[in-house]
């Protein structure tokens, strides 16, 4: 029975994963809507696809101050809740206006949970375990988003409209995770037992060279992206060389390489546990995972690029 716990309790932490990788989805169904909103140009429309960028933002800056007031297991329900009304609001709309406005809405709600589906892994794993699940955390996110890659033509053959049907994905999810999740009591750490932290670390230059690194990184993997997620399938379209439904199938592919690099990832942190002063990266299909070790710590970051956050976790602490 103990272990039939653990295990709904790992898939109800991996479940909001699923929904952090599907706001690129969608941008296989842009060509079909170009045609839709007269006087708005194509910039306009692929706009939808990164607008959730800019309300994930506001979520994240917003998310502590929900955490505290209402708890960090009721917080991903609202952001889960938001989610869905406002990610399937173009199911029923074809004001252009409103759609943009639910996209922002649809980030806000995915910046509340988005944070929480890395650090809460930390409130209830350690050691390798909680390296396995980092790892199967970023395959979740992986597998949702090639699945949906795959089968969006199948979403698209009556209208557009359908290609947003895939949040609805957030039904399940919501479901799950009040279920199978206990309720999470946020503590603030006494100050008094709070261990001193030298500040002046011998090796603070080489961290920031290594976050600079990790920013231009960042910043030519964002560019790769976009380009590929949002101008990929107009050029199949306009130039004859496929179908929407072959560009959601490529998207696919893309993200269908991802998976076992991110299964992996415990393995792989156990087997590079005993060298110091050491830069990995693992890539999943819209984030990256860094750990970066040195004699007086050991950090593991993880960045979710269809939110932009960062989760930095020292130990059993995040931060």
């Amino acid at each position: 029975m103990g272990n039939y716990k653990e295990f709904r309790l790992k898939l109800g932490l991996l479940s909001i994963s699923s929904l952090l990788a599907l706001a690129q989805v969608v941008a296989a169904a842009f060509p079909l809507m170009y045609a839709q909103f007269e006087g708005v140009s194509k910039a306009g429309v692929e706009l939808l696809g990164t607008v959730p960028n800019f309300g994930t933002l506001i979520g994240l800056l917003t998310s502590g101050y929900a955490i505290k007031i209402l708890g960090s297991k009721t917080t991903v329900l609202l952001g889960v809740i938001v989610y869905l009304v406002f990610g399937t609001m173009p199911l029923y709309f074809n004001d252009y206006t409103i759609i943009l406005a639910s996209r922002v809405l649809l980030g806000i709600g995915s910046g509340l949970f988005s944070a929480l589906a890395i650090s809460l892994l930390s409130r209830f794993f350690q050691g390798p375990t909680l390296f396995k699940m980092l790892g199967y955390q970023n395959a979740t996110a992986s597998v949702s988003s090639t699945f949906f890659s795959f089968t969006l033509s199948y979403f698209v053959i009556y209208s557009w409209h359908g290609a947003f049907a895939i949040y609805l994905l957030a039904v399940p999810v919501l479901f799950v995770f009040w279920k199978w999740v206990p309720r999470i009591t946020d503590t603030v750490p006494d100050k008094q037992n709070e261990p001193v932290v030298n500040t002046k670390d011998d090796n603070s230059l080489n961290n920031k060279l290594v976050l600079m690194e990790l920013v231009v990184m960042t910043l030519v993997f964002f560019i790769a992206l976009v380009a590929m997620s949002y101008k990929m399938p107009q050029l199949i379209v306009e130039r004859h060389l496929g179908s929407v439904q072959d560009a959601s199938n490529l998207y696919g592919f893309f993200t269908l390489i991802s998976i076992p690099v991110s299964l992996v990832y415990g393995q792989v942190k156990r087997f590079f546990k005993k060298y110091v002063d050491r830069f990995d990266s693992v890539a999943g299909d819209d984030r990256l995972c860094f750990d970066y070790c040195s004699k007086q710590h050991s950090r593991t970051v993880h960045c979710n690029y269809s939110g932009g956050n960062c989760v930095w976790i020292d130990g059993t602490r995040t931060f």
